[in-house]
């Protein structure tokens, strides 16, 4: 009796250990999030400035044509009214996925269009992008109108780091001259599958292994801590879905597989 007394409170205290560690796992977790949401929230910044500011300039030129023509009828400017708020809409649109994308979330789903955090990333780099002459083609079509389960803003945060880590792998080395991402999402087989490709210069075989470790880059110090492809293969898992690694010469591909149930 005594010998079972002694088993069951050492399975009790091992018990409330696992539970102690899972915690502690979970909170490891989230913070590894967060940094990996800051550090490209940093690297974004610059971008998010040139994107505001071109429909920030679209309003503000409109404004001074009509204030020139202050004693004109409003309805005169009809066209330059609905400029205005197209720009308006467009810059309130940038706004939005920034604070999706900034504000802490827990792991909870709703219903959501299956290509909207991958626009919405795309939105937020596209300026980046262009500045650094990198072409990009984007093709959607086949999801454009389904909506499935997921937390749309960690997965932005996915695309997001993919998308940075594209943009670096050419603007770091691609001896073809031209700079291109290809991405897009199709249904397959039951999953959403996206796909975030570049034609750059490739990953080393010695390091395809270790490219969901945390804490692992091949990028030069000081650009890239070696958290976006870890956090971003948590964040996946946590939609029971996988991203993974794919060469396509000449591409270099990342694609991201999550069930299409919207349950």
């Amino acid at each position: 009796m005594r010998e079972r007394r002694r088993t069951l409170a050492e399975s009790v205290t091992s018990l409330e250990q696992l539970k102690s560690t899972r915690s502690d796992l979970r909170m490891a977790r989230a913070e590894l999030v967060e940094a990996s949401k800051l550090t490209a929230l940093g690297t974004l910044a610059a971008g998010i400035a040139h994107e505001m500011n071109q429909p920030l300039t679209v309003i503000m030129g409109l404004a001074d044509v009509m204030a020139e023509h202050g004693s004109d009828s409003i309805g005169e400017h009809a066209d330059e009214l609905d400029d205005i708020l197209e720009a308006s809409e467009h810059l309130a649109q940038i706004i939005q996925n920034v604070l999706m994308f900034a504000r802490q979330t827990e792991a909870a789903r709703e219903l959501t269009r299956a290509s909207a955090p991958l626009s919405a990333a795309i939105q937020l780099l596209n300026q980046s992008l262009r500045h650094r002459g990198i072409e990009l083609s984007v093709d959607m079509q086949s999801v454009a109108d389904l909506r499935v389960a997921m937390n749309s803003s960690r997965m932005q945060q996915v695309f997001i780091n993919l998308l940075l880590n594209a943009r670096d792998a050419l603007t770091n080395g691609n001896a073809r001259g031209d700079r291109r991402i290809r991405v897009g999402a199709d249904r397959r087989n039951g999953l959403i599958v996206y796909e975030v490709a570049d034609n750059g210069p490739g990953i080393d075989d010695e390091h395809v292994g270790r490219l969901f470790d945390p804490f692992f880059t091949t990028k030069p110090v000081g650009q890239g801590v070696g958290l976006g492809l870890s956090v971003s293969h948590g964040i996946v898992a946590e939609h029971e879905g996988e991203l993974r690694f794919r060469r396509d010469e000449p591409w270099t591909a990342f694609e991201v597989a999550i069930p299409a149930s919207t349950n």
